[in-house]
Protein backbone atom coordinates (compact mmCIF):
# COMPACT_ATOMS: atom_id res chain seq x y z
CA UNK A 1 0.00 0.00 0.00
CA UNK A 2 1.11 3.89 -0.68
CA UNK A 3 2.61 5.28 2.21
CA UNK A 4 1.21 8.80 1.43
CA UNK A 5 -2.01 9.69 1.80
CA UNK A 6 -4.23 11.75 -0.99
CA UNK A 7 -3.71 15.59 -0.66
CA UNK A 8 -7.48 16.31 -1.08
CA UNK A 9 -8.91 18.53 1.72
CA UNK A 10 -12.81 17.87 3.26
CA UNK A 11 -15.03 18.89 0.52
CA UNK A 12 -13.27 19.20 -2.45
CA UNK A 13 -14.46 17.96 -5.64
CA UNK A 14 -12.47 15.13 -7.05
CA UNK A 15 -9.84 15.71 -9.28
CA UNK A 16 -11.36 13.54 -11.93
CA UNK A 17 -15.00 12.29 -12.82
CA UNK A 18 -16.25 10.01 -15.08
CA UNK A 19 -20.09 9.57 -15.48
CA UNK A 20 -21.40 7.45 -17.31
CA UNK A 21 -19.00 6.94 -20.39
CA UNK A 22 -20.28 5.50 -22.88
CA UNK A 23 -18.42 4.65 -26.79
CA UNK A 24 -18.80 2.36 -29.52
CA UNK A 25 -17.07 1.87 -32.72
CA UNK A 26 -19.63 1.40 -35.26
CA UNK A 27 -22.11 -1.76 -33.65
CA UNK A 28 -18.94 -2.63 -31.29
CA UNK A 29 -19.29 -1.04 -27.84
CA UNK A 30 -16.75 -0.65 -25.74
CA UNK A 31 -17.50 1.20 -23.01
CA UNK A 32 -20.66 0.46 -21.22
CA UNK A 33 -21.81 3.54 -18.94
CA UNK A 34 -18.52 3.78 -16.45
CA UNK A 35 -18.52 5.97 -13.62
CA UNK A 36 -15.53 6.63 -11.64
CA UNK A 37 -14.31 9.31 -9.04
CA UNK A 38 -10.36 9.92 -8.27
CA UNK A 39 -9.40 12.13 -5.43
CA UNK A 40 -6.26 14.76 -5.58
CA UNK A 41 -3.46 12.54 -4.71
CA UNK A 42 -5.00 9.08 -5.06
CA UNK A 43 -3.38 6.10 -7.51
CA UNK A 44 -5.88 3.98 -9.47
CA UNK A 45 -5.07 1.10 -11.15
CA UNK A 46 -6.79 -0.41 -13.93
CA UNK A 47 -6.99 -3.76 -14.73
CA UNK A 48 -8.88 -6.29 -16.69
CA UNK A 49 -8.54 -8.65 -19.73
CA UNK A 50 -7.67 -7.50 -23.19
CA UNK A 51 -10.74 -6.06 -24.54
CA UNK A 52 -12.27 -4.80 -21.62
CA UNK A 53 -12.16 -1.27 -22.58
CA UNK A 54 -9.50 0.28 -19.81
CA UNK A 55 -7.32 1.64 -22.99
CA UNK A 56 -9.75 3.04 -24.44
CA UNK A 57 -11.27 4.52 -21.26
CA UNK A 58 -8.27 5.86 -19.91
CA UNK A 59 -8.05 7.37 -23.62
CA UNK A 60 -11.19 9.02 -23.62
CA UNK A 61 -9.42 11.28 -20.36
CA UNK A 62 -7.17 13.71 -22.43
CA UNK A 63 -9.83 13.30 -25.86
CA UNK A 64 -7.44 10.78 -27.69
CA UNK A 65 -10.52 8.96 -28.23
CA UNK A 66 -13.90 10.99 -28.28
CA UNK A 67 -16.90 9.38 -26.29
CA UNK A 68 -20.91 8.89 -27.84
CA UNK A 69 -22.36 9.92 -24.43
CA UNK A 70 -21.37 11.21 -20.58
CA UNK A 71 -19.05 13.45 -19.21
CA UNK A 72 -15.62 14.28 -17.79
CA UNK A 73 -15.58 16.45 -14.89
CA UNK A 74 -11.82 17.94 -13.96
CA UNK A 75 -11.80 19.60 -10.32
CA UNK A 76 -15.34 20.24 -10.05
CA UNK A 77 -15.02 21.65 -13.49
CA UNK A 78 -16.44 20.55 -16.93
CA UNK A 79 -14.37 19.16 -18.94
CA UNK A 80 -15.30 16.44 -21.83
CA UNK A 81 -18.65 15.72 -22.93
CA UNK A 82 -19.78 14.19 -26.15
CA UNK A 83 -17.72 15.86 -29.06
CA UNK A 84 -21.10 18.02 -29.91
CA UNK A 85 -21.20 19.54 -27.11
CA UNK A 86 -17.36 19.76 -25.77
CA UNK A 87 -16.10 23.75 -25.24
CA UNK A 88 -12.43 23.85 -27.37
CA UNK A 89 -11.63 26.74 -24.65
CA UNK A 90 -12.28 24.46 -21.67
CA UNK A 91 -11.10 21.65 -23.45
CA UNK A 92 -7.54 23.08 -24.11
CA UNK A 93 -7.27 24.39 -20.85
CA UNK A 94 -7.99 20.93 -18.99
CA UNK A 95 -5.55 19.04 -21.17
CA UNK A 96 -2.62 21.36 -20.15
CA UNK A 97 -3.52 19.55 -16.71
CA UNK A 98 -3.35 16.06 -17.61
CA UNK A 99 -0.04 14.31 -18.92
CA UNK A 100 0.13 10.83 -20.45
CA UNK A 101 2.71 8.21 -20.50
CA UNK A 102 1.97 5.54 -23.54
CA UNK A 103 3.25 1.52 -24.25
CA UNK A 104 5.74 3.15 -27.12
CA UNK A 105 8.16 5.62 -25.72
CA UNK A 106 7.17 8.45 -28.56
CA UNK A 107 11.16 10.01 -28.53
CA UNK A 108 11.95 12.00 -31.22
CA UNK A 109 14.61 10.16 -32.32
CA UNK A 110 16.59 13.17 -33.78
CA UNK A 111 17.06 15.13 -30.76
CA UNK A 112 18.73 14.36 -27.33
CA UNK A 113 17.14 13.17 -24.00
CA UNK A 114 17.52 16.68 -22.81
CA UNK A 115 16.33 18.22 -26.06
CA UNK A 116 13.63 15.65 -25.84
CA UNK A 117 12.32 16.94 -22.22
CA UNK A 118 12.68 20.47 -23.23
CA UNK A 119 10.85 20.09 -26.17
CA UNK A 120 7.59 19.12 -24.28
CA UNK A 121 6.96 22.65 -22.31
CA UNK A 122 8.41 24.86 -25.15
CA UNK A 123 5.95 23.70 -27.56
CA UNK A 124 3.04 24.55 -24.86
CA UNK A 125 4.47 27.77 -23.76
CA UNK A 126 5.79 27.24 -20.57
CA UNK A 127 8.16 28.09 -19.39
CA UNK A 128 9.15 31.10 -21.79
CA UNK A 129 12.55 31.02 -20.25
CA UNK A 130 14.80 28.86 -22.10
CA UNK A 131 17.05 28.67 -19.20
CA UNK A 132 14.30 28.13 -16.73
CA UNK A 133 13.28 25.22 -19.38
CA UNK A 134 16.70 23.58 -19.35
CA UNK A 135 17.48 23.47 -15.69
CA UNK A 136 13.90 21.83 -15.43
CA UNK A 137 14.94 19.94 -17.75
CA UNK A 138 18.30 18.66 -16.00
CA UNK A 139 16.45 18.52 -12.69
CA UNK A 140 13.88 16.06 -14.04
CA UNK A 141 16.26 13.79 -15.70
CA UNK A 142 17.83 13.85 -12.25
CA UNK A 143 14.58 13.21 -10.54
CA UNK A 144 14.22 9.51 -12.76
CA UNK A 145 18.08 8.63 -12.46
CA UNK A 146 19.45 9.08 -16.29
CA UNK A 147 21.18 12.59 -15.71
CA UNK A 148 24.44 11.29 -16.78
CA UNK A 149 22.58 10.45 -20.01
CA UNK A 150 21.41 13.80 -21.36
CA UNK A 151 23.09 14.59 -24.08
CA UNK A 152 22.12 10.70 -25.65
CA UNK A 153 20.07 9.94 -28.33
CA UNK A 154 16.85 7.60 -27.62
CA UNK A 155 18.55 4.80 -29.50
CA UNK A 156 21.76 5.01 -27.31
CA UNK A 157 19.17 3.95 -24.12
CA UNK A 158 17.83 0.92 -23.10
CA UNK A 159 13.93 0.75 -22.96
CA UNK A 160 13.35 1.02 -19.61
CA UNK A 161 15.57 4.20 -20.02
CA UNK A 162 13.46 5.62 -22.92
CA UNK A 163 10.40 4.99 -20.76
CA UNK A 164 12.08 7.27 -17.38
CA UNK A 165 13.02 10.09 -20.41
CA UNK A 166 9.24 9.69 -21.33
CA UNK A 167 7.90 10.12 -17.75
CA UNK A 168 10.62 13.22 -17.22
CA UNK A 169 8.80 14.35 -20.33
CA UNK A 170 5.79 14.48 -19.23
CA UNK A 171 6.47 16.05 -15.86
CA UNK A 172 7.99 18.56 -17.74
CA UNK A 173 4.65 20.22 -18.57
CA UNK A 174 3.60 19.93 -14.48
CA UNK A 175 0.54 18.08 -14.76
CA UNK A 176 -1.79 17.82 -11.95
CA UNK A 177 -3.05 14.14 -13.22
CA UNK A 178 -0.77 11.67 -15.29
CA UNK A 179 -1.72 8.95 -17.01
CA UNK A 180 0.13 5.40 -17.85
CA UNK A 181 -1.11 3.02 -20.13
CA UNK A 182 0.62 0.13 -19.72
CA UNK A 183 3.77 1.80 -19.36
CA UNK A 184 6.07 -1.50 -19.14
CA UNK A 185 4.27 -3.54 -22.01
CA UNK A 186 7.21 -2.56 -24.45
CA UNK A 187 9.99 -3.40 -22.09
CA UNK A 188 12.09 -7.11 -21.55
CA UNK A 189 11.51 -8.23 -18.22
CA UNK A 190 14.47 -6.79 -16.94
CA UNK A 191 13.96 -3.10 -17.29
CA UNK A 192 10.15 -2.93 -15.98
CA UNK A 193 10.97 -3.11 -12.35
CA UNK A 194 13.60 0.52 -12.76
CA UNK A 195 10.24 1.96 -14.47
CA UNK A 196 8.02 1.19 -11.69
CA UNK A 197 10.49 2.26 -9.37
CA UNK A 198 10.00 5.96 -10.75
CA UNK A 199 5.95 5.54 -10.75
CA UNK A 200 6.26 4.27 -7.19
CA UNK A 201 8.09 7.61 -6.35
CA UNK A 202 5.85 10.05 -7.99
CA UNK A 203 3.03 8.27 -6.37
CA UNK A 204 5.01 8.20 -2.29
CA UNK A 205 4.93 12.24 -3.24
CA UNK A 206 1.18 12.59 -3.85
CA UNK A 207 0.77 12.83 -7.81
CA UNK A 208 -2.78 11.72 -8.64
CA UNK A 209 -2.12 8.43 -11.18
CA UNK A 210 -4.54 6.62 -13.26
CA UNK A 211 -2.59 3.82 -14.62
CA UNK A 212 -3.51 0.46 -16.92
CA UNK A 213 -1.51 -2.13 -16.40
CA UNK A 214 -1.40 -5.71 -16.25
CA UNK A 215 1.81 -5.80 -13.43
CA UNK A 216 -0.65 -7.25 -10.48
CA UNK A 217 1.65 -7.03 -7.51
CA UNK A 218 2.64 -3.49 -8.76
CA UNK A 219 -1.01 -2.42 -8.76
CA UNK A 220 -1.59 -3.85 -6.02
CA UNK A 221 1.50 -1.99 -3.86
CA UNK A 222 1.31 0.94 -5.30
CA UNK A 223 -2.73 1.84 -5.95
CA UNK A 224 -4.90 3.34 -3.57
CA UNK A 225 -7.72 1.12 -5.66
CA UNK A 226 -7.60 -1.51 -7.95
CA UNK A 227 -10.94 -1.17 -10.75
CA UNK A 228 -11.21 -4.28 -12.59
CA UNK A 229 -12.96 -3.89 -16.23
CA UNK A 230 -14.48 -6.85 -18.39
CA UNK A 231 -17.04 -6.45 -21.22
CA UNK A 232 -17.04 -1.91 -20.91
CA UNK A 233 -18.22 -2.44 -17.37
CA UNK A 234 -16.43 -1.79 -13.83
CA UNK A 235 -16.81 -5.16 -12.51
CA UNK A 236 -14.92 -4.22 -9.13
CA UNK A 237 -13.94 -1.11 -7.54
CA UNK A 238 -11.53 -1.84 -4.40
CA UNK A 239 -9.01 -1.07 -2.08
CA UNK A 240 -6.25 -3.62 -2.56
CA UNK A 241 -6.52 -5.04 1.02
CA UNK A 242 -9.77 -6.17 0.79
CA UNK A 243 -9.42 -7.34 -2.70
CA UNK A 244 -5.95 -9.82 -1.42
CA UNK A 245 -8.96 -10.80 1.72
CA UNK A 246 -9.32 -14.61 1.15
CA UNK A 247 -12.03 -14.36 3.71
CA UNK A 248 -14.14 -12.19 1.33
CA UNK A 249 -15.44 -14.48 -0.70
CA UNK A 250 -17.94 -12.40 -2.93
CA UNK A 251 -17.98 -13.34 -6.25
CA UNK A 252 -16.61 -9.90 -7.68
CA UNK A 253 -13.53 -10.31 -5.39
CA UNK A 254 -12.99 -13.90 -6.28
CA UNK A 255 -12.98 -13.51 -9.52
CA UNK A 256 -10.65 -10.37 -9.22
CA UNK A 257 -8.25 -12.43 -7.65
CA UNK A 258 -8.45 -15.28 -10.00
CA UNK A 259 -7.56 -13.04 -12.96
CA UNK A 260 -4.76 -11.52 -10.55
CA UNK A 261 -3.34 -14.92 -10.35
CA UNK A 262 -3.77 -14.66 -6.20
CA UNK A 263 -6.50 -17.28 -5.72
CA UNK A 264 -5.75 -20.38 -3.29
Amino acid sequence: MPIREPSQTAGAPPALQLRDIRKSYGEHTVLQGVNLKIKEGEVVSIIGPSGSGKTTLIRTINKLETIDSGEIVLFGEDFIKDQNNTNPTVLRKGMLRIGMVFQSFNLFPHMTVLDNIMMAPRYHGKPSDSELNRKQAYYLLDRVGLLAHADKYPHQLSGGQQQRVAIARTLALSPDIILFDEPTSALDPEMVSEVLKVIQDLAKEGMTMIIVTHEMDFALSVSDRVVMMEHGVIQLNAEPTAIIDEQNQQIEYVRMREFMGRSA
